[in-house]
C-alpha cells in the first residue's frame, strides 16, 4: 500500500512536507547504504557539505556554487569562513566550461544535479590541479551518475527525496577521505523528534483521524527552521534505520512514472514552459514536474490558486542576484517564475491527474 492510498477523500492534499509512510514490503530494492561506498551519514545536506569543506586536506579557500542553487547553503559556508562565489549554471544551461571559472588550487567547485535533470557531469574541460570537485546529488541520490561519480567528493540531502525526519550522505567517487560524523547530540535529536512527530501526525491526519493540521504543521515548520544550524551533526539512528528499510527502487520508479504522466499532460498548456531533461538522458528521474511561468506575478497567482485547492507547489529557490558574486540577473528572474509540483511516491496516477486538471483550470480562468 502506498502513502497515496492512505489519504482519506476529504483530507486529500498534494505536496508540502513528506509524511511518514505506512509500512510496506520492498520487492527487490537494495539497501540504500549499498549505493555509496565508504559513505558517512549526516543530519542534513548543509551539515554534510560544511563538514566536507572544513575537513578537506587543505581547507577550501574559495567555494564556487552554481548561480541557480540554494543560497542558504552558500551563506552557511560563508559564515564558516569560506569565500563563496557563483558561476553561471541553471536548469537547461548545458555544459559548464571550466575554463570560464576563475579557479585556482585550494578552491572547491560545487556541481549540482539540479532538479534531477542531468544524466552525467556537465563539466567540460580540465579542472585545474588542486581544485576539489564536489557534486550535490540531492535531487536524485540514486541516479547512475551519483552511483558512478568520479568527483572528489559528493553529498546528498536524503530527507528531501525520502520520508525521513533527517539525513544526508557524503562519499567520494575517487577514494578521498570523507569525515566521520560525530555522535548525535541533544540539539540535533530534538530537531529529529520534532520532524518525526510532525511526519507521524501528518500521516494520521491524512488518514482521516482527529488530528489538527496546525499541530503537525507547527512541528514540521519549527523542525525545518532549526535543521542544518549549529555544529554539523550526524544522522539520527531512527532515520538511519528507516533509510535501509525504505523501498528505494520502487520509490524511484514511482517518481519517474508520476513525472512522465504530469509533464505529458502539462506539455499542451501554452501558458507555461516545462523544465525537462535533455535528449538522450538515460535513466534520468527528475525531482519534480517543474513549470516556468511568464512572470513572477503569474507564478504567485498560480501558486496561491493551487494552495486554495490543497496543492502545495515548491519554490526551488528564491535567488538574490546581489548575494553572491557571479549570479546573473536572468537566473534570479528565472527563480522567481518557476514552480515545482511534487511527483514522489506519495502519489499515484489519479493524484497527478488531479493536479494537472487543476493547473489547467486555473491558467485557463486567468486568460
Amino acid at each position: 500500500m502506498t502513502a497515496a492510498h492512505a489519504q482519506s477523500g476529504d483530507r486529500w492534499e498534494h505536496g508540502s512536507d513528506l509524511q511518514l509512510p505506512p509500512a510496506q514490503r520492498s520487492h527487490g530494492s537494495a539497501a540504500a547504504s549499498s549505493y555509496w561506498a565508504g559513505a558517512t551519514y549526516w543530519h542534513s545536506g548543509r551539515d554534510a557539505l560544511r563538514a566536507l569543506a572544513a575537513a578537506a586536506p587543505a581547507r577550501f579557500a574559495r567555494v564556487f556554487f552554481p548561480s541557480f542553487y540554494c543560497q542558504d547553503i552558500a551563506v552557511a559556508l560563508r559564515a564558516d569562513g569560506h569565500d563563496v562565489h557563483a558561476y553561471p549554471d541553471a536548469p537547461g544551461s548545458g555544459a559548464i566550461d571550466v575554463a570560464q571559472i576563475p579557479l585556482r588550487a585550494g578552491d572547491a567547485l560545487v556541481v549540482s544535479n539540479t532538479l534531477g535533470l542531468r544524466a552525467r557531469s556537465p563539466l567540460a574541460g580540465m579542472v585545474p590541479a588542486g581544485v576539489t570537485t564536489v557534486e550535490d546529488h540531492t535531487h536524485d541520490p540514486f541516479s547512475p551518475w551519483a552511483r558512478s561519480t568520479t568527483a572528489d567528493l559528493a553529498f546528498a540531502s536524503l530527507r528531501k527525496w525520502l520520508p525521513l525526519p533527517d539525513g544526508a550522505v557524503a562519499w567520494s567517487g575517487t577514494g578521498h577521505s570523507v569525515p566521520a560524523a560525530p555522535a548525535l547530540d541533544g540539539v540535533h535529536a530534538d530537531v529529529t523528534l520534532k520532524r518525526l512527530s510532525g511526519m507521524l501526525l501528518k500521516s494520521r491526519y491524512l488518514a482521516g483521524e482527529s488530528i489538527e493540521k496546525a499541530v503537525y504543521r507547527e512541528l514540521l515548520v519549527d523542525g525545518e527552521r532549526r535543521i542544518g544550524h549549529g555544529v554539523p551533526g550526524s544522522m539520527s539512528p531512527v532515520a538511519r534505520a528507516l533509510l535501509d528499510a525504505l523501498p528505494i527502487a520502487e520509490a524511484r520508479d514511482a517518481r519517474r512514472a508520476n513525472h512522465a504522466r504530469a509533464t505529458g499532460a502539462l506539455a499542451s498548456i501554452s501558458a507555461i514552459r516545462l523544465l525537462l531533461p535533455g535528449s538522450g538522458a538515460e535513466d534520468v528521474v527528475p525531482f519534480a514536474a517543474t513549470i516556468v511561468l511568464p512572470s513572477a506575478r503569474h507564478r504567485e497567482e498560480l501558486r496561491a490558486a493551487l494552495v486554495a485547492e490543497r496543492i502545495y507547489g515548491a519554490v526551488l529557490w528564491p535567488i538574490d542576484a546581489t548575494l553572491l558574486p557571479g549570479v546573473p540577473a536572468e537566473h534570479a528572474d528565472l527563480a522567481s517564475r518557476i514552480l515545482s509540483l511534487h511527483c514522489d511516491a506519495r502519489y499515484d496516477a489519479a493524484d497527478m491527474d488531479r493536479v494537472v486538471v487543476t493547473v489547467r483550470r486555473v491558467l485557463e480562468a486567468a486568460r
